[in-house]
């Protein structure tokens, strides 16, 4: 007995020493700053963080280290992480290179703290002026967050305009390389303008002296007499006119003729062709009518082939009057609207069986807790009317659930009594 409340005794006490440290660890903040911590770098590095109350505390941004003051400047907060070593700053981050032995800095130029030599010319007064307002801290020469603020501030203004500078100027240099490629551009098509009036006027000179050549011709033409030759001409002329009506009298009475002869064959034709199609309409006795009639038009082709060719003819095949290749019965727009008209048909129907399935719907995610639940079931007419319908039988029951369990329970008992009699 004596044994057991001791092993109680301390079960409770591990229990309460761990109930104790667990808040403490856990009791760690979120975003409680620390701003201005100055720190030694040669000791702590550029990036260390600070453990207060077993709570960790890290940098907020970044840190501000000064090489020849050996010191670093920032603002740190609580990230709400357990500290896992002792309250005090911890080291982390790099560090400074170790002394060179060359004097008091880093780089052993003398007393001035190593880096107004590091320092861009721009700035060496900004440097100056905080440290003309430089103040001494545990025996560490610290400068003011002023100063150091504003030498920050200097120094990205400085670079700031340093990079505008080479941008304009690179940009500038672009616009000047492409005026420079402008203007050779139209140095050369000057140069081949040049060229083409060259070219116009060595044309023009010979032009000048194929004229002058034509004028010299016409001088001497005008110098000849050509009454004789005019004469000579103008008899041709009538004796070749002559000739020509003579020639285009006898070709017209031919084309008479023959007009006349095309005429008469063409009206028996029709007359035959006409005749044919009356029998044919009457539906009574056979085809031959019609046959006789083709026949007759065929022989009247061939007679007005044979007047209007004058050599041998090469009969043909015959061939329809439309040429169904380059005019189709159907046009391919046609043909392709009635496809979309098909399709967008096909979607209608899609469309109207999608909605009579959506009009029988029933809600399963209530069928799964193994408890009661009044379900109905909607039913959503293609109007937009909704109508539901549910059981009123289960609810009743539900009403007197318990005085059917407590039936049940009776005779269970009662069958149990029985059993146990037998």
């Amino acid at each position: 007995m004596r044994s057991a409340i001791n092993t109680l005794l301390v079960v409770l006490s591990l229990m309460v020493a761990l109930l104790i440290s667990i808040p403490a660890k856990a009791s760690c903040p979120i975003g409680i700053e620390n701003n201005s911590v100055n720190w030694i770098y040669s000791k702590y590095g550029d990036n260390p963080y600070i453990c207060s109350n077993s709570c960790k505390s890290v940098l907020k941004d970044i840190s501000l280290c000064l090489v020849g003051n050996d010191s670093c400047h920032g603002d740190f907060v609580t990230n709400g992480e357990p500290c896992p070593d002792n309250d005090g700053v911890v080291p982390g981050g790099n560090f400074p290179d170790p002394d060179n032995g060359g004097g008091d800095g880093d780089n052993g130029g003398g007393d001035d703290g190593g880096n107004d030599s590091n320092m861009p010319a721009s700035l060496k007064a900004v440097w100056d002026a905080a440290m003309s307002h430089s103040y001494e801290v545990s025996d560490n020469k610290i400068l003011s967050r002023v100063s150091l603020e504003s030498a920050s501030w200097s120094q990205q203004t400085f670079d700031k305009l340093e990079q505008l500078r080479t941008e304009h100027f690179a940009d500038m240099d672009a616009a000047l390389n492409t005026i420079q490629s402008n203007s050779n551009s139209i140095a050369s098509k000057m140069d081949s303008i040049n060229t083409k009036v060259s070219t116009i006027a060595t044309n023009t000179s010979s032009a000048a002296t194929n004229l002058h050549q034509i004028n010299q011709k016409i001088d001497g033409i005008s110098s000849r007499d050509y009454t004789d030759t005019l004469d000579s001409i103008n008899a041709e002329i009538g004796s070749l006119q002559g000739t020509i009506k003579g020639e285009i009298s006898g070709l017209e009475s031919t084309i008479n003729n023959q007009t006349s002869s095309l005429n008469n064959t063409i009206s028996g034709v029709r007359n035959d062709l006409t005749n044919a199609i009356y029998n044919s309409a009457t539906m009574f006795g056979s085809n031959n009518d019609v046959k006789d009639a083709v026949n007759g038009l065929r022989t009247g082709l061939n007679d007005i082939k044979d007047a209007l060719s004058e050599g041998d003819y090469e009969h043909r095949a015959p061939e329809g009057e439309i040429d169904f290749g380059d005019m189709p019965l159907y046009q391919p727009s046609a043909i392709e609207e009635l496809e979309a008209e098909t399709k967008e048909l096909e979607a209608q129907y899609d469309e109207k069986v999608k909605q009579f399935k959506n009009v029988f719907s029933l809600d399963e995610s209530r069928l799964k807790n193994g408890e009661f639940n009044n379900h109905s079931t909607q039913f959503t007419i293609a109007s937009g009317q909704t109508i539901t319908g549910m059981s009123a039988v289960f609810p009743a029951l539900v009403s007197v659930s318990h005085w059917i369990a407590t039936a049940i329970l009776f005779v269970a008992i009662v069958a149990g009594v029985r059993q146990l009699g037998n």
